[in-house]
């Protein structure tokens, strides 16, 4: 009764008006408000990149301790876990890092199949790896995990090593060819892929939706968690936002960013549709021009040292353990060499009764 009556409220041309502001929102947002210069050295322009980048590590810190209140302690500081330009750039000296690898995949007691797909892929130059979480099936997660796998890193160096363009583009170009397939509409996935330069020891993290990628770091003693992600559901503003102007309804923009559980939220509607706001896939979401579901990834960029824990999770098990007993896990099953992965993925089913497919990635670098 109190949507419909500020709904009614909400006169012609006040609608029109809040539209008009956010088309434009949004296609600055895409077309890039804040690209450098085009007289700038090639040297600043690749800096300028950077910088963006190194924004988003430190928003991804900052939106995990203000999400995860609880575990708030568990979180590294943006000083503690984001490299600041200089210290990005600087050579490393040293051996070669050593990547040892766990991989652990469970459907649950509650779901009648697995619809997560993964991949991990180790070169010369990069390690590669990533986690899709599908939904409406396995068939897009499966597609995208190995088009990723087989075809990334060639797309990379077409770009000639540009990280940030060639996860955007790669994306659109998936995004594309699943979207061909009219079997695949009601399908869909989100995705958290990591690119480890063994020479430079960056890490590249490109995130769509909810499933995400940490670091676990020894700091002063004490391990902590330094998120590589910045999620984003239907919660965030931006996203909200989207949906508002897709469904021709205002009240969204404003009532969903307020959402104290943002997994309630579906759209197009609390009945049915989906309650991610970034995917590859979900077709039937994206037709005649509806802005509503993003298939641009949110890409951060770190530094990766001896002793670090890499780890990458679907939701399954974000949305049920919190980050502060992930620390301990982490932290306990490293130091006797046990499986990270399984000892993750089994505490999220049977410790804290998730309902979810796991799946979960974790590197120790030595």
């Amino acid at each position: 009764m109190f949507l419909e009556q500020i709904r009614k409220r909400t006169d012609k041309c006040a609608q029109k008006i809040f539209h008009s502001m956010a088309l434009s929102s949004i296609c600055l947002s895409q077309i890039g408000k804040n690209r450098p210069n085009k007289n700038l050295s090639n040297r600043k322009r690749k800096n300028f990149g950077i910088e963006r980048l190194l924004q988003n590590s430190a928003k991804a810190i900052e939106e995990h301790k203000k999400k995860n209140v609880l575990s708030e302690s568990a979180f590294a500081s943006i000083a503690e876990g984001v490299p600041d330009l200089q210290s990005l750039s600087s050579k490393t000296e040293g051996a070669s890092l050593k990547f040892t690898h766990f991989i652990a995949e469970d459907k649950g007691k509650v779901r009648p199949s697995m619809e997560d797909a993964h991949f991990y892929k180790s070169t010369k130059n990069y390690l590669f790896m990533g986690v899709f979480d599908g939904h409406g099936g396995e068939f897009v997660a499966d597609y995208a995990s190995k088009a990723f796998r087989n075809r990334f890193l060639s797309h990379l160096r077409k770009a000639k090593g540009d990280v940030r363009k060639s996860f955007d583009t790669f994306f659109a170009l998936v995004q594309e060819e699943v979207a061909k397939n009219d079997h695949w509409d009601r399908a869909g996935c989100t995705a958290i892929v990591c690119l480890v330069d063994k020479k430079l020891r960056h890490i590249y993290t490109a995130t769509l939706g909810d499933s995400e990628a940490n670091l676990y770091r020894q700091i002063e003693g004490k391990m902590v968690s330094i998120p590589l992600s910045c999620i984003r559901d239907w919660s965030h503003p931006k996203d909200a936002k989207r949906a508002s102007l897709a469904l021709n309804d205002p009240i969204i923009a404003f009532l969903w960013p307020m959402a104290k559980d943002p997994k309630q939220l579906r759209y197009p509607s609390a009945f049915f549709g989906v309650n991610v706001s970034r995917s590859i896939g979900d077709v039937y979401l994206s037709q005649e021009g509806n802005l509503a579901i993003s298939h641009t990834p949110k890409v951060s960029i770190n530094k990766v040292n001896k002793g670090d824990i890499l780890v990458l999770c679907c939701d399954g098990l974000k949305d049920y353990v919190q980050e502060k007993t992930i620390v301990e896990l982490v932290k306990s099953n490293a130091t006797s060499g046990r499986d990270i992965a399984k000892a993750l993925t089994d505490y999220a089913i049977n410790d804290a009764k998730g309902d979810d497919n796991v799946t979960v990635i974790a590197v120790i670098i030595s």
